[in-house]
């Protein structure tokens, strides 16, 4: 009886037990915040290759759009640095012809001539005019600098966008070498990028592309694509425009 019970009271233990590791789930509790997660092997494609290239080129169009209208601007504010200097140096080479005239009627003039006294005051006058001129000249010129840089990383980042765009329209199109060919025959508009990439590519027959749109996955974060690989030299261009310039 004794044994028995004790067979009984060890069956029901391993019963419980069992019982338990079925209860038990199989892994720990999910947290809403995890539950929200999915991981890589959950990750579907929700975008075509056609939607992506689409989405992209939207954003080359909205970058294109935002720096040309910044080059815009820039380009007239360099047009005016041009008016604002030649009026500089106009009023300058006015004030130095008076003072040197000043200089020689002060040499020609008695001592106890009374228009001395005027002369004097009068080229006072025109030195500190002509001091105040050239600390205005001097700060339109550093913001002429300036604004020359502006234009050479607007011009820059247009020409790489140019580039980059070219280049997906031939096959085998290589963005890199296109780049550096039409830096060495100093090619810069998009007619001219693209006489070079017609002289040493053929142009995407769309007709021989495959009929089937296989999905592919596209990430955005704050309105930029990120992937695998290294940046080219269009991100970095981007990145280095939109740090420098922001939107005002």
């Amino acid at each position: 009886m004794v044994t028995k019970g004790v067979e009984e009271r060890t069956k029901g233990t391993k019963e419980e037990v069992e019982g338990q590791a079925q209860v038990a789930p199989s892994a720990e509790p999910r947290t809403p915040e995890d539950a929200s997660k999915v991981s890589p092997k959950e990750e579907k494609p929700i975008y075509t290759q056609k939607q992506a290239d689409a989405l992209l080129k939207a954003q080359e169009h909205a970058l294109r759009s935002d720096i040309g209208r910044d080059l815009k601007t820039l380009t007239t504010e360099r047009d005016n640095f041009k008016s604002e200097k030649g009026k500089l140096e106009s009023a300058l080479a006015d004030i130095q012809t008076e003072r040197d005239k000043i200089q020689t009627d002060l040499e020609e003039a008695t001592s106890d001539d009374p228009k001395k006294f005027d002369l004097v005051t009068r080229d006072k006058q025109l030195r500190d005019t002509q001091r105040q001129l050239k600390t205005d000249a001097d700060a339109l010129k550093a913001d002429q600098e300036a604004n020359a840089e502006k234009v050479k990383l607007a011009t820059d980042t247009l020409f790489e966008i140019s580039v980059w765009e070219i280049a997906a329209e031939y096959q085998s199109g290589d963005p890199v070498k296109l780049k550096d060919l039409c830096t060495t025959f100093t090619a810069t508009s998009e007619e001219q990028i693209r006489k070079v990439a017609d002289t040493i590519w053929q142009k995407v027959n769309a007709k021989s592309a495959p009929a089937g749109e296989k999905a592919v996955p596209l990430k955005l974060v704050d309105g930029e694509t990120t992937g695998g690989g290294g940046e080219t030299d269009e991100e970095r261009s981007r990145k280095r425009y939109s740090k420098r310039f922001p939107p005002k």
